[in-house]
C-alpha cells in the first residue's frame, strides 16, 4: 500500500480517513493496529475542530484589524481637532477657551548670576551740583485736586 497522499499539506483528512475505513486496514486486526486508527481517527476529528476554530478566528482576526485601522483614523482625526486653537485655524480667540499657550522660554542658557549690577562693580551716581549751569523754574498756575488759580498765592503757601 502507498501512503504517499498523506504527506501532501495541507492534509486531506477525508482521504485519510477513507484510507483508514479500507479493508487492507481492517485485515490487520491485531489490536494495536485497532487502537492506533482509532487514536487517528480521533486526532482526525480533532484537526477538523481546530481548523473550523482557526478560521472563525481568522474572519475575527480580520474583523478587529479593519476595526482598529477605522478606530486609529478616528483618534488621529480628534487629537487634530484638539490641538486647533486660534494661533493655528481658522477659530476666533474666544474659543481658545482658558487655556493659555506656555510663554515661549528664552533659548539662551543660564549663567548662574542674578540680574543687575554683579558685585565689585563700582556703580556711578549722578551728584547733586553746588553750582548748577542752569535754573528753569516750574511755576505751579492751579491747583491739581480743586483746579482753584494759583498764581496769587505764595510760594511758600503751596
Amino acid at each position: 500500500m502507498s501512503n504517499h497522499y498523506l504527506m501532501r499539506k495541507p492534509l486531506d483528512i477525508e482521504k485519510v480517513k477513507e484510507v483508514l475505513a479500507s479493508e487492507e486496514i481492517r485485515k490487520d486486526s491485531s489490536p494495536a493496529v485497532l487502537a492506533l486508527t482509532g487514536i487517528v481517527f480521533a486526532l482526525l476529528e480533532e484537526i477538523v475542530e481546530l481548523r473550523k476554530e482557526n478560521e472563525e478566528l481568522r474572519r475575527e482576526n480580520e474583523a478587529l484589524r479593519a476595526e482598529n485601522t477605522m478606530l486609529k483614523e478616528k483618534v488621529r482625526e480628534l487629537e487634530i481637532r484638539l490641538n486647533k486653537d486660534s494661533s493655528n485655524s481658522g477659530k476666533p480667540p474666544s474659543s481658545d477657551g482658558l487655556k493659555k499657550p506656555p510663554a515661549q522660554r528664552s533659548l539662551r542658557e543660564r549663567s548662574g548670576r542674578r540680574p543687575g549690577g554683579q558685585p565689585g562693580r563700582k556703580g556711578i551716581t549722578l551728584q547733586f551740583s553746588e553750582n548748577p549751569d542752569r535754573i528753569i523754574e516750574h511755576p505751579v498756575e492751579t491747583c491739581n485736586q480743586c483746579g482753584l488759580s494759583l498764581k496769587d498765592t505764595a510760594p511758600d503757601k503751596i
